[in-house]
């Protein structure tokens, strides 16, 4: 299956990246990648995510909630009208070791336009905005954990 793998060590606690993670009103303020998002990070909600890769066009999903453990993973599947057709299951992973966060986030994709849609350049491009989205990420919370230190 065609996937996307990034991560991005964040000097961070765990619950500081995932504050900012769930925080879907303050996206418009950092994140430039996930230009818009509605609903509640929560098990089995539906959310609505305006996505601007990159060099692509941009789309609204409305994936589902399939996984919310606190300071840990945050996931949601996402299907283009029905399953089998094209569908992802995006994550982000959060792993604390010694004050310093790993975020791994990344994507895998399946049905019969997973190869296709492969072929048109969607996931480069796509990848280049998870990037964007991680570095924005880590500006923000290390930005945030300067401005208490001070």
């Amino acid at each position: 299956m065609p996937s996307i793998d990034t991560e991005i060590q964040i000097n961070a606690s765990a619950e500081e990246v995932w504050r900012e993670l769930i925080d879907f009103a303050s996206y418009d303020e950092w994140n430039s990648f996930v230009a818009h998002k509605e609903g509640e990070p929560k098990k089995g909600e539906k959310l609505v995510l305006r996505l601007t890769p990159p060099e692509g066009m941009a789309m609204t999903i409305k994936p589902t909630v399939t996984e919310c453990i606190e300071n840990k993973k945050f996931e949601w599947l996402g299907r283009l009208l029905m399953p089998g057709i094209f569908e992802g299951r995006h994550a982000f992973e959060i792993e604390e070791q010694n004050g310093t966060v790993t975020l791994k986030h990344y994507e895998t994709f399946g049905g019969v336009l997973a190869h296709p849609m492969g072929w048109l350049g969607i996931y480069r491009k796509t990848r280049t905005g998870f990037v964007q989205m991680n570095e924005e990420l880590k500006k923000r919370v290390e930005g945030r954990a300067a401005e208490t230190e001070a």
